[in-house]
Protein backbone atom coordinates (compact mmCIF):
# COMPACT_ATOMS: atom_id res chain seq x y z
CA UNK A 1 0.00 0.00 0.00
CA UNK A 2 1.12 3.24 -0.41
CA UNK A 3 1.45 6.05 2.77
CA UNK A 4 -0.42 8.61 2.58
CA UNK A 5 2.99 11.24 2.40
CA UNK A 6 3.66 8.97 -0.82
CA UNK A 7 0.39 8.74 -2.14
CA UNK A 8 0.16 12.75 -1.97
CA UNK A 9 3.80 13.35 -3.89
CA UNK A 10 2.65 10.91 -6.71
CA UNK A 11 -0.70 12.63 -6.67
CA UNK A 12 0.83 16.23 -7.84
CA UNK A 13 2.50 14.89 -10.97
CA UNK A 14 -1.24 14.14 -12.45
CA UNK A 15 -3.26 16.90 -10.63
CA UNK A 16 -0.86 19.63 -10.77
CA UNK A 17 -0.47 19.06 -15.03
CA UNK A 18 2.93 20.69 -14.92
CA UNK A 19 3.27 22.49 -11.89
CA UNK A 20 2.60 26.21 -11.11
CA UNK A 21 -0.49 28.08 -12.72
CA UNK A 22 -1.29 25.23 -15.69
CA UNK A 23 0.01 27.29 -17.99
CA UNK A 24 -0.27 25.04 -21.00
CA UNK A 25 -3.97 26.45 -21.85
CA UNK A 26 -2.29 30.04 -21.85
CA UNK A 27 0.20 28.71 -24.21
CA UNK A 28 -2.12 27.54 -26.65
CA UNK A 29 -4.39 30.23 -26.75
CA UNK A 30 -1.20 31.90 -27.74
CA UNK A 31 -0.70 30.06 -30.77
CA UNK A 32 -3.66 31.06 -32.12
CA UNK A 33 -3.61 34.33 -30.96
CA UNK A 34 -3.48 37.05 -33.69
CA UNK A 35 -1.04 39.15 -31.96
CA UNK A 36 2.02 38.40 -33.59
CA UNK A 37 4.10 38.77 -30.00
CA UNK A 38 1.79 36.65 -28.66
CA UNK A 39 2.49 33.89 -31.56
CA UNK A 40 5.87 33.69 -31.06
CA UNK A 41 5.85 33.26 -27.24
CA UNK A 42 3.38 30.61 -27.70
CA UNK A 43 5.65 29.02 -30.18
CA UNK A 44 8.93 29.08 -28.50
CA UNK A 45 6.83 27.80 -25.06
CA UNK A 46 5.01 25.07 -26.76
CA UNK A 47 7.67 22.58 -26.26
CA UNK A 48 9.71 22.94 -22.97
CA UNK A 49 5.75 22.99 -21.92
CA UNK A 50 5.49 19.60 -22.83
CA UNK A 51 7.64 18.98 -20.58
CA UNK A 52 6.75 20.79 -17.76
CA UNK A 53 9.08 23.98 -18.04
CA UNK A 54 6.92 26.92 -17.89
CA UNK A 55 9.22 30.02 -17.69
CA UNK A 56 9.42 30.78 -20.95
CA UNK A 57 5.18 31.89 -20.27
CA UNK A 58 6.11 32.90 -17.11
CA UNK A 59 8.42 35.58 -18.09
CA UNK A 60 7.83 35.51 -22.13
CA UNK A 61 3.83 36.61 -21.60
CA UNK A 62 5.23 37.72 -18.74
CA UNK A 63 2.79 36.59 -16.23
CA UNK A 64 4.65 37.14 -13.50
CA UNK A 65 3.24 40.95 -11.94
CA UNK A 66 0.63 40.73 -14.35
CA UNK A 67 -2.53 41.33 -13.16
CA UNK A 68 -5.06 40.23 -16.00
CA UNK A 69 -3.45 36.55 -15.35
CA UNK A 70 -3.22 36.39 -12.01
CA UNK A 71 -6.49 35.12 -10.99
CA UNK A 72 -6.02 32.22 -13.65
CA UNK A 73 -2.72 31.69 -12.62
CA UNK A 74 -3.12 31.76 -8.88
CA UNK A 75 -6.63 29.38 -8.82
CA UNK A 76 -5.88 27.32 -12.38
CA UNK A 77 -4.09 24.50 -10.50
CA UNK A 78 -6.08 24.02 -7.91
CA UNK A 79 -9.37 23.88 -10.71
CA UNK A 80 -7.69 22.09 -12.79
CA UNK A 81 -6.29 19.15 -10.10
CA UNK A 82 -9.77 19.00 -8.44
CA UNK A 83 -10.62 16.78 -11.74
CA UNK A 84 -8.75 13.86 -10.89
CA UNK A 85 -8.91 13.52 -8.14
CA UNK A 86 -12.50 13.50 -8.21
CA UNK A 87 -12.79 10.77 -11.20
CA UNK A 88 -9.84 8.82 -8.43
CA UNK A 89 -12.92 9.09 -6.03
CA UNK A 90 -15.13 8.08 -8.48
CA UNK A 91 -13.29 4.92 -9.18
CA UNK A 92 -12.71 6.33 -12.55
CA UNK A 93 -8.88 6.30 -12.47
CA UNK A 94 -6.75 4.67 -10.47
CA UNK A 95 -4.61 6.30 -7.83
CA UNK A 96 -0.75 7.31 -9.02
CA UNK A 97 2.10 5.20 -7.74
CA UNK A 98 5.06 6.88 -9.37
CA UNK A 99 5.65 10.49 -10.36
CA UNK A 100 8.20 10.74 -13.83
CA UNK A 101 9.91 13.87 -13.64
CA UNK A 102 9.84 15.47 -16.71
CA UNK A 103 8.79 13.66 -19.66
CA UNK A 104 6.00 14.55 -21.70
CA UNK A 105 2.71 15.39 -20.71
CA UNK A 106 0.07 12.53 -21.63
CA UNK A 107 3.33 10.00 -21.34
CA UNK A 108 3.21 11.53 -17.66
CA UNK A 109 -0.32 11.02 -17.45
CA UNK A 110 0.56 7.08 -18.11
CA UNK A 111 3.01 6.60 -16.13
CA UNK A 112 2.16 8.09 -13.32
CA UNK A 113 -0.88 5.25 -12.59
CA UNK A 114 -0.12 3.06 -15.75
CA UNK A 115 -3.70 4.01 -16.36
CA UNK A 116 -4.54 4.47 -20.07
CA UNK A 117 -7.42 7.03 -19.22
CA UNK A 118 -4.99 9.16 -17.20
CA UNK A 119 -4.14 10.59 -20.89
CA UNK A 120 -7.79 10.80 -21.16
CA UNK A 121 -8.40 12.89 -17.93
CA UNK A 122 -5.06 15.15 -19.11
CA UNK A 123 -6.96 15.62 -22.41
CA UNK A 124 -9.51 17.46 -20.30
CA UNK A 125 -7.29 18.97 -18.26
CA UNK A 126 -5.53 20.84 -20.88
CA UNK A 127 -9.07 21.76 -22.50
CA UNK A 128 -10.54 23.02 -18.90
CA UNK A 129 -6.54 25.45 -18.83
CA UNK A 130 -7.58 26.38 -21.92
CA UNK A 131 -11.10 27.69 -21.46
CA UNK A 132 -9.59 29.03 -18.07
CA UNK A 133 -7.17 31.51 -19.62
CA UNK A 134 -8.82 32.04 -22.58
CA UNK A 135 -10.98 34.94 -21.55
CA UNK A 136 -8.25 36.34 -19.42
CA UNK A 137 -5.96 36.23 -22.93
CA UNK A 138 -8.02 37.75 -25.10
CA UNK A 139 -7.93 40.75 -22.39
CA UNK A 140 -4.38 40.86 -22.19
CA UNK A 141 -4.23 40.15 -26.19
CA UNK A 142 -6.76 43.55 -26.68
CA UNK A 143 -4.42 45.31 -24.87
CA UNK A 144 -1.58 44.39 -26.74
CA UNK A 145 -3.81 45.66 -29.78
CA UNK A 146 -3.61 48.93 -28.47
CA UNK A 147 -0.11 48.80 -27.41
CA UNK A 148 1.21 48.52 -31.11
CA UNK A 149 -1.40 50.82 -32.38
CA UNK A 150 -0.18 53.58 -30.25
CA UNK A 151 3.49 52.78 -31.22
CA UNK A 152 2.59 52.92 -34.43
CA UNK A 153 0.88 55.96 -33.99
CA UNK A 154 4.15 57.65 -32.19
CA UNK A 155 6.60 56.05 -34.97
CA UNK A 156 4.69 58.37 -37.65
CA UNK A 157 5.74 61.45 -35.30
CA UNK A 158 9.22 60.41 -35.04
CA UNK A 159 11.90 63.10 -35.68
CA UNK A 160 14.66 60.60 -36.95
CA UNK A 161 13.77 59.25 -40.44
CA UNK A 162 13.18 55.89 -41.40
CA UNK A 163 16.03 55.41 -42.84
CA UNK A 164 18.18 55.83 -39.77
CA UNK A 165 15.64 54.55 -38.04
CA UNK A 166 16.59 51.38 -39.98
CA UNK A 167 20.02 51.96 -39.35
CA UNK A 168 19.77 51.73 -35.62
CA UNK A 169 17.62 48.61 -35.34
CA UNK A 170 20.64 46.96 -37.91
CA UNK A 171 23.26 48.14 -35.13
CA UNK A 172 23.99 44.93 -33.23
CA UNK A 173 24.74 45.88 -29.69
Amino acid sequence: TITPCHYEWYLIGLCQLYRFGVTIGLVLAMIISKSQRYKKVGAVALLPSMFGINEPVLFGVPIILNPVLMIPFIFGGALVGMFPMICMKLGLLNYPIFDPPYVPIFMEGFLTGFDWRAVIIQVIQVALSFGLYLPFFKVLEKQEFEREALLEAEKGNSVISDEDEQYLTDIDF
